[in-house]
């Protein structure tokens, strides 16, 4: 059986459009600084998580008070993330329900346990942990945090140095 003129006539052109969008494919879009400035914002991200978790530290260490709580639940959220309800009572009288996560206890406690919170009086709720745990314990993900960033700060300047030594020759 033959082929057709027209159904030739139509497979070439379609070829010829392959090869083009092949070839224009092929060659990868230059973004100035791209590297470099992907690496500088992961940098500046972690940067900043880091300086909020110091914040929240640092505000806890100076302006935390302690006070005795009862835990009421005691839970998993996604996968094996633990943590535990505690109800107490602020400085001003105001009853509180804080969930901790697990990194907030020395040693996660049982329903029903009475428990010494540390707090920060303006956001008790967000900035509850145990008593008994190390202030030193906290700076873990900020220094982990800031580590990170440095090394994006030095691939960053290591690409922007590449690309412009590589654009000078």
């Amino acid at each position: 059986m033959s082929q057709r003129p027209w159904m030739s006539a139509l497979q070439r052109r379609h070829q010829e459009r392959l090869r083009t969008t092949a070839s224009e494919a092929r060659r990868p879009v230059e973004v100035p600084g791209g590297g470099a400035a992907v690496l500088a914002v992961l940098a500046l991200m972690f940067a900043m998580i880091a300086s909020v978790l110091v914040f929240d530290e640092v505000q806890r260490a100076r302006e935390g008070l302690e006070t005795s709580g009862v835990v009421v639940n005691r839970g998993s959220g996604n996968k094996s993330t633990k943590y535990a309800d505690v109800v107490f009572t602020t400085s001003t009288g105001r009853r509180v329900r804080a969930s901790i996560g697990q990194d907030g206890w020395v040693e996660m406690p049982k329903v029903g346990a009475r428990v010494r919170v540390r707090y920060v009086p303006s956001r008790p709720e967000r900035t509850a942990v145990d008593a008994k745990r190390p202030t030193i314990t906290g700076f873990a993900a900020p220094v982990l945090s800031l580590g990170v960033a440095s090394l994006c700060v030095t691939f960053a300047f290591m690409t922007w140095r590449r690309t412009r030594a590589a654009g000078t020759r």
